[in-house]
This record gives structure tokens, sequence and C-alpha cells, in this order.
């Protein structure tokens, strides 16, 4: 009996679940798992590798899909975070500014409320 008729449905892929690992373990060792995936998805099998920060800073297909944006931050300089994860079809580009630091706006905010001059114009 070869293998597609040892492992036609479910019930004998399950009762078989140790061995089946094992012929996976054996075949997947030693490749790249980036290949790995790039090949199984090819022949049409739906797969992902797990990738680490840098390998998803330089992968292609999130690369396309502007997964990534550049921001400028005081003290730490340009660098790349993640985007909105979804796209609206008619809506605007999501705004890409960044985040205020902490207390960056203060004086702005308290100012407006009081009506008073900035502390820095007082001086």
């Amino acid at each position: 009996m070869d293998w597609q008729e040892r492992f036609a449905d479910l019930p004998a892929r399950c009762e078989s679940i140790d061995e089946i690992d094992a012929a996976i373990d054996s075949w997947t060792a030693g490749q790249n798992h980036i290949d790995l995936m790039n090949a199984l998805q090819h022949c049409g099998v739906s797969a992902g590798a797990v990738m680490n920060g840098p390998q998803l800073l330089a992968d292609p297909h999130l690369s396309a899909r502007d997964a990534f944006l550049e921001q400028d931050r005081p003290g730490l300089g340009v660098k790349r975070y993640p985007n909105q994860p979804f796209r609206l079809r008619n809506a605007p580009a999501s705004p890409v500014a960044r985040a205020p630091l902490l207390g960056e706006h203060t004086e702005e905010v308290l100012t407006a409320l009081v009506g008073t001059a900035p502390l820095a114009a007082r001086r």
C-alpha cells in the first residue's frame, strides 16, 4: 500500500500523526525556512515562515503591501514602524504622523485653555 492509500482520510492520518510529523521533520531539517515557504507556496500549499524583525522588514511581499512606514522620531532618527494592517478602498490614506512625545504639546494645550502667551514668548 502506498502513502496515498495509507493516508487517504483523516482518521488514517490521525492514527499515524507521529510518523507523519517525523517525516516532515526529517524533510524540512536543514532547509532555509524562507526558501521552504516559497517552494511550498509555489506548489499551492498555504505556508508561512516564522520570521524575526529584520526578516519581516526585508520581506518583499510586506514591502509591496506597504506594511511598514518610515518615521523620524526625535532622539531615534528615521525608523520603520508597522503601518495600518488594513486598507479601505474609498477612504483617504491613513495619516503617517508620529505620536507626540510625552509632554510635547503641554504648553500649547494649557496656553489654549488659559488664553495666555506661551512661556517661551514671555521670557
